[in-house]
């Protein structure tokens, strides 16, 4: 019954939404999906399946994680992050380079994860899982790719398969596993589906999660813990009239969702 009420509550919030939308929850053995294999551009959200695949190459030997990389300038891109305002000499692990992947949405962490897994390593992941919806056709804050038409892009379907995959997949140990949630719940970027939780002191919902925004789109995607229960999150909202209303969306669907839980 809570779970058949919150499909109404999220109904409800998108049915005035000025936007597109592609959903997909999954909450106690239970599915709801909307327009969940519409295909949108990813934004941040694409950083996902990069993560998955850099444990699965750890897990191969293919890559060390701590293996500290040097950031040259010409490797150094604009948005979201921070090694672009770093030190030439400043040197980083594999490990601290996808934590900023994450959590502060770095792009030029991100590029540097691209050339070192391999584009196609990264596709053919995304096929293995079952994600046919998903493609990385260029690297993040490249300009000239853009201008040519290439986008990457998701659906909540294939992003919800990630999840169940970081959850409890079979492609990845479980020591993998955990260490990418912890990665995801250390997110910095909490303008949409935590903005709303109010304070429940000791057990507060855990939220592991990747953002993802560019004009007109705003995303949030992740595991949401609370009280014992567990929710599997996909909301990808795309031509938006208004961001910010798309965040206040995706912030009223997070509150609705752990008031379920």
């Amino acid at each position: 019954m809570a779970f058949e009420k919150l499909k109404i509550e999220i109904e409800t919030l998108l049915h005035s939404l000025k936007g597109n939308y592609s959903i997909a929850i999954e909450m106690a053995g239970q599915l709801f999906t909307l327009n969940a294999h519409q295909r949108c551009e990813a934004a941040s959200v694409i950083k996902i399946p990069i993560l998955v695949e850099a444990y699965r190459q750890y897990e191969e030997g293919k890559i060390l994680l701590e293996q500290r990389l040097r950031i040259p300038k010409e490797q150094r891109v604009g948005g979201s992050g921070v090694l672009t305002h770093l030190s030439l000499e400043a040197t980083l692990t594999i490990k601290d380079l996808l934590t900023l992947m994450i959590i502060v949405s770095d792009n030029t962490a991100t590029n540097i994860m691209i050339d070192l897994l391999g584009r196609e390593s990264i596709h053919q992941l995304c096929q293995i899982i079952g994600c046919h919806h998903t493609s990385l056709q260029r690297k993040l804050f490249d300009q000239a790719a853009i201008k040519e038409g290439r986008h990457n892009v998701i659906s909540a379907h294939d992003i919800l398969l990630f999840l169940r995959e970081i959850r409890n997949g079979e492609r990845l140990n479980e020591t993998s596993r955990r260490e990418i949630i912890k990665i995801m719940e250390a997110q910095q970027l909490s303008n949409k589906l935590p903005s709303l939780i109010v304070d429940y002191g000791d057990n507060d919902p855990v939220i592991a999660h990747k953002t993802g925004e560019v004009h007109g789109v705003e995303h949030d995607v992740g595991i949401i813990q609370h009280q014992g229960r567990e929710a599997l999150v996909v909301i990808l909202l795309t031509d938006l009239e208004s961001n910010a209303e798309g965040r206040q969306v995706i912030g009223k669907i997070g509150k609705a969702i752990i008031e379920h839980m």
